[in-house]
């Protein structure tokens, strides 16, 4: 629905906008230096930085080179910040799209230069959580008013589009026609309200919803994996001693097909590897690998040992070429390190980081 303000109103609208957003630099700013060397390809890291600081940030690392800009979104856009909270970034040919979830924005980025190309603004109540592509003309991201929101993501504009979910919306992958919303429920927050714990399927096109599943509690990342065929859900243990773990369901029966749990601690991040078809989850103190392609009872393996950590490890990625990105905070205040490991755990190298890295993106 469209709605038409007076100039007062719109720009009083704008105002509160930009301040929201923090897209305008401090006044007497000076200007970075620019930057020089190899884009072309690399590793973005959105730093969550501190809920309500406006500090959110975006690092690049390129692996072949070395080298690595810890400010890389505000040396490419000059005026520009990323806002207030980094949440989640997904890449899709050249364009990256970042969610920043107070701020509820979704800046876009053209790739490999890193220059944004626009930022979508969303309504009051909408801090954006995760996003799906269905397709070239439709996206859809999970926001904490308990909903789906819609925008192109080639013309960057919003549909107008939302369809209701369950309580606190995380996750959300895209298949077989069909959208899979993992709603938490804030664990145990709102875990008496309806739908609460529950996997909402949606028909996107209609709007319908096709089914509310249950699989157990804190339900929180969801991913559609290619090379199985399967939808993967993770479920975060609601304390520290309590059961997590991973479940894969079939997109099409909607049934669960094969369950890994794990205890002290149970998972908190998980990251695929879409090519070799293998899961990585942050539980048992450290990392630990299921080769999701290999049929039956698979065994999760410990890789990286807790040990290996200065601090905790606080989320992962996974590169086209299999290399373990994965964030070692120290101090939530303090800048963390980024340790890269092969597929059998070996660490390969590190590289200084941002403020609480959150998610990374590939390109």
């Amino acid at each position: 629905m469209n709605v038409r303000f007076s100039p007062v109103a719109t720009a009083c609208a704008l105002l509160v906008s930009l301040l929201l957003a923090g897209c305008v630099a401090n006044p007497g700013e000076p200007a970075p230096p620019p930057l020089t060397g190899d884009f072309s390809h690399g590793v973005l890291i959105v730093n969550e930085g501190l809920w309500r600081q406006d500090n959110s940030t975006l690092s690049y690392h390129n692996p072949a080179t070395g080298q690595t800009v810890n400010d890389y979104f505000a040396r490419r856009n000059p005026g520009l910040r990323i806002g207030d909270t980094g949440n989640d970034i997904l890449v899709r040919n050249d364009r990256a799209f970042i969610l920043v979830s107070t701020s509820r924005t979704i800046e876009v980025l053209r790739l490999p230069l890193g220059e944004s190309e626009g930022r979508i603004q969303f309504a009051d109540g909408a801090e954006l959580r995760m996003m799906a592509i269905v397709n070239d003309s439709s996206a859809w991201a999970t926001t904490y008013d308990d909903r789906v929101v819609e925008f192109n993501p080639t013309t960057l504009r919003r549909t107008g589009r939302s369809l209701p979910v369950g309580p606190a919306p995380e996750g959300i992958a895209a298949a077989h026609g069909r959208l899979f919303v993992a709603n938490s429920s804030q664990g145990k927050l709102r875990a008496t309200e309806p739908n609460a714990w529950s996997v909402t399927v949606l028909d996107p096109t209609s709007g319908a919803e096709e089914a509310s599943l249950q699989f157990g509690p804190n339900p929180w990342a969801i991913h559609y994996l290619p090379a199985t065929d399967r939808i993967y859900l993770l479920l975060r243990p609601l304390y520290p001693d309590s059961v997590g773990g991973l479940v894969e369901i079939n997109p099409q029966t909607f049934a669960q097909e094969r369950r890994w749990r794990f205890i002290n601690p149970g998972p908190m991040e998980v990251a695929f590897d879409d090519v070799g078809g293998v899961a990585y989850l942050l539980a048992d103190g450290g990392v630990v690998r299921l080769p999701l392609r290999d049929g039956g009872a698979i065994e999760a393996a410990t890789i990286i040992p807790r040990s290996v950590f200065r601090g905790s490890p606080f989320d992962l990625g996974v590169s086209p070429d299999g290399k373990l990105y994965v964030a070692d905070v120290q101090e939530f205040t303090t800048a963390a390190e980024i340790v890269v490991a092969d597929t059998a755990g070996t660490v390969v190298g590190r590289f200084a980081g941002g403020l609480n890295p959150g998610a990374f993106g590939f390109y």
